[in-house]
Order: structure tokens, then sequence, then C-alpha cells
């Protein structure tokens, strides 16, 4: 977010030449940052549990010898 913020400062000066108020302006930061995190978490969760199922099974394979039963839940992200 940061370097979002740092990167428009030109786009930042011009909403404030025209008359944006720094609330305007920051809820706008606001919701890009929000809107950035939700469809993050929307592609990043259903990736992360099939990924995580077969590191599990590749990493027990390799050092185990047998695949690793993860200790984890498949949707314990829901509760957690």
């Amino acid at each position: 977010m940061s370097l979002n913020v740092m990167e428009r400062t030109r786009e930042i000066g011009i909403m404030r030449a025209i008359g944006a108020s720094t609330r305007t302006i920051g809820s706008i930061i606001i919701t890009e940052g929000l809107a950035i995190g939700i469809i993050s978490w929307i592609l990043a969760v259903p990736l992360s549990v099939p990924i995580s199922l077969l590191f599990d099974n590749m990493l027990g394979n390799v050092f185990l010898i047998n695949p690793w039963i993860s200790p984890f839940h498949p949707w314990a992200f829901l509760f957690g």
C-alpha cells in the first residue's frame, strides 16, 4: 500500500488541486486496499488448500518414504 501511494503522488496532487479533501483521498486509498485484500484472499484460499496438500504429500514421500498426512483440515481457514 505504501508503494501504491508513493507511485500515485501525482494523481493525489491533481485530486487535491481540483478540490478533493483529505478524507476523500484517504477513502479512495482505503477502498483500493480493501479491494486488493479481498481479491487476493478470494484467489489465495482455493489455491492454498490443494497446493498445501500436494506439498505435504511430496515432502512426506521425499523425507519419510510415506505420504505425510496433514494435521489440518482443508476447511480450517473458515474457522481460523
